[in-house]
């Protein structure tokens, strides 16, 4: 079974044309550039992370095995962060 993906309750956020800015309640701060913005955007509603690459890739028209590394890399960094949450958690 797939992980899924969604933004955590706690998460602040806003987003202009060029990145992302986060904050959460623990203090920990965050600022994602570029299509990095795009992957919150599209955790407005969970997702796995297959699911995002295969958006992303077809937004940007690129394979999604070129962005998969960066996918999980950023999942990671939001999740360590208390950004997003995995499976409920």
């Amino acid at each position: 079974m797939a992980n899924t993906w969604s933004r955590s309750p706690d998460a602040l956020w806003r987003i202009a044309p060029s990145f992302l800015a986060l904050a959460n309640a623990a203090g920990n701060r965050l600022e994602v550039l570029g299509p990095g913005g795009d992957v919150w955007l599209l955790l407005a509603d969970p997702a796995t992370e297959r699911t995002l690459i295969d958006l992303l890739a077809e937004r940007y028209s690129v394979e999604g095995k070129a962005i998969a590394d960066d996918v999980s890399r950023l999942l990671g960094r939001l999740h360590d962060e208390g950004f997003v949450i995995c499976n409920g958690r």
